[in-house]
């Protein structure tokens, strides 16, 4: 025999060997699991085969795959970031609870990882950069013949790595003392807890039960190492087996070498300087926090970023160097943050995790005010507390209104009192943020002697929902060739006093405030120049373009042109009327009455008709009347006095014949007020009462109108 095919038979032998011997992930279970299943596919009697009557052939259904015989089953329990599945049919991404049959491999991206439960409780945390093969890999596919047959084995690391956590022994349980005889039971044996097998490419390791162990795997080399935080582990590699106990490593660098001797692991690393809370306006904000082994050396650290404490929701898993000590060197969201941190040592074992530091990020919103409503802060956070400059911490939930153009200090905790200074956050308002000023002008009468003219000015400041801002820093002075004496609040009315002046004869003033150093308003004075008083002439000119004040009574004029469209007969009128009223002044509007005679004419369907009509409106005009405009509402009861005759081409066949009748009409209309009388626009519908007739040859004189207007007022 040559010795290639010696060496070929060798190779053979070799991995039927390492498959006999390689048992699944827990071979007690294995044992139990088969004689289980055997006993229950166990065939039937053939006496009771013969005798039942022979069934129905139905349509075949494709079964559910199932796990193996004796392989306790395996679940992808949660995924972070970049984490596929991988079968022999295909690639996907990993979803939670998905059951992982054997030869299924998890691969993760960097910063990614999963969480792989087996059905009695041991777990794998697959870490970034990993590839892991739940019971063994499965043979290449040949490229002719039919497949190679899959036969569960080991679980196997290729690169990167993962923690394993076995389940700890059951505590030994006491039989009960038999009541007839009071003799000292013996002790019933709890069932031996099981290991776990890890197969990587240069070695086996054997997870002891109630163990917690790190496997890495260095990628192109497989080199391999075992960290233990948690009981015991032994590790296999050229015929030769290394026990690893807590807080001890070992490795293997490659096929050809054995395990090394075991090495201490760095300590766990101390984080300080996590702040409990950290106030942020819903961007990115920097968390404080730094970490060490205590004064011990480390060549670099893991660090994993997680929104809760079983570190499920991981949002950052990654390694930094020596150098980097910060908790987050990124500035991070609202939001609750928990992180953790092990030490890496020289030789590249990793230590176990320090204890985690939690921070929570609290958003903080601004209202700005306005419509209305106040400008206001409101705190979205779990079990924060706050106040407003000093005052004594609330739960928040609801909005805080803020001071108008008032800085303010916006403090939270932890707790309402008692509260740690790392577990305290504050958070500056400025006064452009804390809403907008309503101010108000209320100018007095001026009054004058030799030198200047003077007039007493008082300025109203509101916020947006119209209570008054009492307390404020107010400063005025004047523009145009003016000036203010100081300001002086009224008390608790939010009323800001000051005193303009002015040379005589001069015009064009103003003046300008600042409040509290951070809004400014400006408002133009009055023009006000001495004149002779006398019986005609007021004491004061008034502004130019402004309407004179409206009359608690005035008579009214007013001109227009009108549209009808007779409904029931389809046929279009045009006309035009007048209107002589009056208005009476309400305090809320006025009350408006006219005289309407008008004309209208209605074109030949086939007969033609001229209508003269008189009626007397009433209407209500809502708004005052220095408004610019006002819509009203009133109701036009009419007479008509309607001639009417058939045509043919528009010209008169037939004598016409003349009919009364009485119409009563609604209209909403809008008054355009200039500065003598208005336009006006109306619309309505006019409907007889009276003096209907059964004709189809003549307009009904019911339909909808509009009128388009101009009124004026003595």
């Amino acid at each position: 025999m040559t010795c290639s095919r010696m060496l070929f038979l060798g190779v053979v032998i070799g991995g039927g060997l390492l498959t006999i011997s390689s048992q699944p992930l827990y071979a007690q279970a294995a044992g139990a699991a088969t004689k289980a299943k055997a006993a229950t596919a166990a065939p039937a009697p053939k006496a009771a085969a013969a005798t039942a009557p022979k069934a129905a052939a139905a349509p075949a259904t494709p079964a559910a795959p199932t796990y193996p015989a004796g392989v306790p089953e395996a679940k992808l329990r949660t995924n972070h970031h970049q984490v596929d599945v991988v079968s022999s049919s295909e690639r996907h991404g990993a979803r939670k609870d998905e059951l992982l049959f054997p030869g299924t491999r998890v691969d993760s991206a960097a910063g990614s990882g999963a969480e792989v439960n087996f059905v009695d409780g041991t777990r794998v945390l697959v870490g970034e950069n990993t590839s892991f093969s739940v019971y063994g890999v499965p043979p290449a596919s040949p490229a002719n013949g039919p497949a190679k047959k899959f036969v569960p084995g080991t679980n196997t690391v290729t690169v990167g790595e993962i923690t394993v956590a076995t389940q700890a022994p059951a505590a030994p349980a006491t039989a009960a003392k038999p009541a007839a005889k009071p003799v000292a039971a013996k002790p019933v044996a709890a069932k031996p807890a099981r290991s776990a097998s890890v197969v990587t490419p240069v070695g086996k390791v054997a997870v002891n039960p109630g163990s917690t162990v790190r496997i890495s795997v260095e990628p192109k080399t497989g080199a391999t190492r075992v960290s233990v935080y948690e009981g015991t582990a032994t590790l296999t590699a050229k015929g030769k087996t290394v026990t690893v106990a807590a807080n001890q490593s070992s490795m293997v660098a490659n096929v050809t070498t054995p395990p090394t001797a075991v090495q201490p692991l760095p300590a766990a690393p101390m984080i300080a300087g996590v702040p409990g809370l950290v106030l942020s306006t819903g961007g990115p904000v920097e968390v404080k926090g730094t970490y060490s082994l205590n004064g011990a050396a480390a060549t670099g650290w893991h660090v994993q970023v997680a929104q809760d404490a079983a570190f499920d929701s991981i949002v950052r898993d990654s390694r930094a160097a020596a150098a980097e000590t910060r908790v987050m060197p990124t500035a991070v969201g609202p939001g609750d943050y928990y992180v953790r941190v092990s030490a890496v040592s020289a030789e590249g074992s990793v230590g176990p995790w320090s204890a985690p530091g939690h921070v929570q990020v609290a958003r903080v919103v601004l209202w700005p005010g306005g419509e209305g409503k106040r400008a206001a802060v409101q705190v979205d956070g779990k079990g924060v507390f706050c106040g407003l400059n000093g005052a004594e911490l609330q739960a928040v939930g609801q909005p805080i209104p803020l001071q108008p153009a008032r800085e303010h200090n916006l403090r939270c905790a932890t707790a309402p009192s008692g509260a740690k200074p790392e577990d305290t956050s504050e958070f500056k308002i400025s006064a452009t943020q804390s809403g907008p000023v309503v101010a108000k002008l209320d100018v007095g009468a001026p009054t004058f002697n030799p030198q200047e003219g003077q007039r007493e000015v008082r300025l109203q400041l509101s916020d947006a929902a119209g209570s008054p801002i009492t307390g404020a820093a107010v400063v005025a002075e004047g523009t145009g060739g003016s000036r203010a004496d100081a300001v002086q609040e009224v008390p608790g009315t939010g009323t800001y006093v000051t005193t303009a002046h002015w040379p005589v004869g001069k015009t064009g003033l103003g003046l300008r405030y600042s409040i509290n150093a951070v809004e400014n308003y400006e408002s133009a004075l009055p023009d006000a120049v001495p004149t002779t008083a006398s019986k005609d002439e007021p004491k004061e000119d008034a502004p130019a373009g402004d309407r004179p004040p409206a009359k608690s009574f005035a008579v009214e004029l007013g001109l227009m042109g009108l549209t009808h469209v007779d409904i029931p007969r389809g046929v279009f009128g045009i006309g035009g009327g007048l209107e002589i009223g009056g208005r009476l002044k309400l305090p809320y509007g006025a009350f408006a009455f006219s005289l309407r005679p008008q004309y209208e004419y209605f074109a030949p369907a086939p007969g033609a008709s001229h209508v003269v009509g008189g009626g007397l409106l009433l209407a209500y005009r809502f708004r005052s009347l220095d408004a610019a405009w006002a819509p009203y509402i009133g109701v036009l009861p009419q007479f008509l006095a309607e001639y009417s005759f058939l045509a043919r081409d528009g010209v008169q066949i037939q004598d016409g014949s003349w009919m009364s009748q009485v119409g009563l009409g609604g209209l909403l209309g809008a008054e355009i007020r200039l500065r003598r009388g208005g336009v006006f626009i109306e619309a309505g519908y006019r409907h007889i009462i009276w003096g209907r007739t059964e004709r189809t040859d003549y307009a009904s004189l019911n339909g909808v109108f509009g009128n388009l207007g101009y009124r004026v007022n003595f």
